[in-house]
C-alpha cells in the first residue's frame, strides 16, 4: 500500500513538474512588429501639423508606451530597415543606399548575420512575416527567406490603376499600365475605387489577421510590413472623401530657410530631387500630393485597427508584444524638398511605440532621445534571450518603459557615409562629409530654421554634441564569416 501511495506521488509530482514546464513556455512572450513605410510625424498622437486623424495608431500608443522623441537610424527604406534587422548602426555596417551592391544589400557584406527574425527563431519561436518588412524581398540580397518559417509576400499596386482616369469613367485600365503619369512612375498619386481588403497592404494584413485566428503551440514573432503610405499615394476612396481639399493645409517653407546653410549641405542635399520638388509645386500639385499621402496614413491606420481588433479577439491578448514604427519620415517642401533623404526633423523623427505586457504602463510618454536601432535589444531582454553573437549598436528601452524619465544618450541618425545628426533632448547638431554644421535649437525653433552652427556662444554644445558622431565610418569595413 506504501508503495502504492509512493508510485502515485512520483506521478503526481512528474505531472504537477510537466505542467509547470509547459505553463512557462507559453508564459513567453509573442511579438507583433508592426511597420509602415515612408510616415513622418504628421499623425494625432505626436500633435505635429495635425490634418489627418489616426485613432488606432492613438489608441495603441496609448496601450503602452509613446516615444515622441524616437528616430530612424537612417533617413531611407533600406538602410533604416538593415539597421532595425540586424541591430547594427549604418556607419558600422556600411548599408547606406537602397542599391543591390555591398552598399545596399546587407546579405552580401555579412551573409552569416543572426538578424532579429533568425536569432527569434533559432530560439524557438515561430517567425512569420508579411509585405515590406525588409527593403526588398529578394532573398539572395535583402530578405533571406530561412529566417522565416513562412512570408506572405509584397504586393504593391505599382501603376496598373491609373486614378485619372477613374474620372473619365475608364474602369480596365490594366491595358494603360504602360502610359506614363509621371516623368517619375512612382510619382503618383490619387484615389482607388476598391475596399480596404483589396490592395496589397490590406491583403498582408488579412494574412496576419488569420494567423492569429490559428492556434500556436509555441511562441510566435509575427511582422507585419505595411508599403503605404509611400509613394505612389492611393489609397481607397473613402480615405480622400473624408479629407476635403481645403482641410489640407501646406507645410511652413520660408523662402529664406537655405539661406544659413553650408555650401555643401545645399548642394549634398539638393542632389537629385530639386527639381521633382519644383515640378510638382509649380504645377500646383502638392497641396494633392498631400492630401493623397494623408488619405494614405488614414489607410494604414484603419488596417492597424483591423490587426488590434484582430489581436483583442484572440488567446493571445495578454501575452503579446506590440512594437510599432515607420521607417523614416517625408518632407513636403520643407527646404525645399520633396522626399527623405535628409538629416532634418521631418525625415528623420518617427511614430515608435511599445506595448509589453507586465512592463509597459498605459498612457506612457517618453520624450527621451531613441533610435530605432534599440528595438533589437530590447526585444532581447523583454522575451529573455541571449545576445546574437555580434556587438548591437543600440540600447535597451526597459529602463524608459520602466520609467519614462529616466535620462537616455542622443539619437544618431546617418545618411549616406560622412554625413549624421545627433539629437538629445532639445538639440539637433548636423554634420556633414565636407565639414558643414548646423545647430539648431528645437526647444525655440521645432522647425529647424535658424541654423547655429557659427554663432560662438554653442561651441559648447556643438561640442558635446559631435562626441556622438560615429568615427571612421566606411573605412576598412569588413563581413562577417565571409
Amino acid at each position: 500500500m506504501k508503495n502504492l501511495e509512493f508510485i502515485l506521488s512520483f506521478f503526481f509530482l512528474i505531472a504537477i513538474f510537466t505542467h509547470c514546464t509547459s505553463e512557462e513556455i507559453y508564459k513567453q512572450p509573442n511579438v507583433i512588429m508592426i511597420s509602415v513605410d515612408d510616415m513622418n510625424d504628421w499623425v494625432s498622437c505626436l500633435n505635429d501639423f495635425q490634418m489627418v486623424e489616426t485613432l488606432n495608431m492613438d489608441r495603441l500608443a496609448e496601450m503602452g508606451t509613446l516615444f515622441t522623441n524616437a528616430y530612424c537610424a537612417a533617413p531611407l527604406c533600406n538602410p533604416s530597415r538593415t539597421a532595425i534587422f540586424t541591430g547594427m548602426s549604418p556607419a558600422r555596417t556600411g548599408i547606406v543606399n537602397n542599391a543591390r551592391d555591398e552598399s545596399g544589400a546587407w546579405k552580401l557584406r555579412w551573409p552569416e548575420l543572426n538578424t532579429m527574425p533568425l536569432w527569434f527563431k533559432k530560439n524557438g519561436y515561430t517567425v512569420v512575416g508579411g509585405g515590406k518588412t525588409y527593403h526588398e524581398t529578394v532573398p539572395e540580397l535583402f530578405n533571406p527567406l530561412h529566417q522565416w518559417d513562412e512570408y506572405f509576400p509584397l504586393e504593391i499596386e505599382k501603376f496598373k490603376q491609373k486614378p485619372h482616369l477613374e474620372k473619365l469613367g475608364i474602369k480596365d485600365r490594366e491595358w494603360f499600365s504602360d502610359m506614363p503619369s509621371h516623368p517619375n512612375g512612382s510619382w503618383d498619386w490619387g484615389p482607388f475605387f476598391c475596399e480596404d481588403f483589396d490592395m496589397g497592404d490590406g491583403k498582408t494584413t488579412k494574412w496576419a489577421m488569420d494567423f492569429l485566428s490559428k492556434n500556436h503551440d509555441k511562441p510566435f514573432f509575427l511582422a507585419l510590413g505595411l508599403f503605404h503610405p509611400h509613394l505612389p499615394f492611393y489609397a481607397p476612396k473613402k480615405y480622400f472623401d473624408a479629407l476635403p481639399m481645403d482641410s489640407v493645409k501646406l507645410p511652413e517653407a520660408p523662402d529664406w530657410d537655405l539661406d544659413d546653410l553650408p555650401e555643401g549641405a545645399k548642394k549634398f542635399m539638393r542632389a537629385g530631387n530639386d527639381k521633382g520638388f519644383k515640378m510638382v509645386a509649380e504645377s500646383g500639385e502638392l497641396k494633392n500630393a498631400i492630401r493623397a499621402y494623408l488619405a494614405s496614413i488614414a489607410y494604414v491606420d484603419a488596417l492597424v485597427g483591423y490587426l488590434l481588433e484582430s489581436l483583442e479577439n484572440s488567446k493571445y491578448a495578454e501575452n503579446t508584444i506590440i512594437i510599432f514604427w515607420s521607417d523614416h519620415g517625408y518632407q513636403f517642401g520643407e527646404k525645399e524638398r520633396f522626399s527623405k533623404r535628409s538629416l532634418w526633423r521631418r525625415s528623420s523623427r518617427v511614430l515608435f511605440t511599445v506595448k509589453a505586457p507586465g512592463i509597459t504602463k498605459p498612457e506612457m510618454i517618453c520624450k527621451q532621445p531613441v533610435s530605432l536601432l534599440d528595438i533589437y535589444p530590447t526585444l532581447l531582454e523583454l522575451c529573455n534571450l541571449p545576445q546574437p553573437g555580434h556587438e548591437l549598436d543600440g540600447i535597451s528601452l526597459i529602463p524608459q518603459l520602466e520609467d519614462n524619465e529616466k535620462k537616455r544618450r542622443p539619437a544618431v541618425i546617418t545618411h549616406e557615409i560622412g554625413n549624421n545628426s545627433v539629437c538629445d533632448e532639445h538639440w539637433t547638431y548636423i554634420q556633414y562629409k565636407d565639414g558643414g554644421e548646423e545647430l539648431y535649437d528645437r526647444d525655440v525653433d521645432l522647425n529647424e530654421w535658424k541654423n547655429l552652427a557659427k554663432d560662438s556662444k554653442y561651441k559648447g554644445v556643438i561640442s558635446e554634441l559631435k562626441k556622438w558622431t560615429p568615427e571612421n565610418q566606411g573605412i576598412n569595413l569588413k563581413p562577417v564569416d565571409k
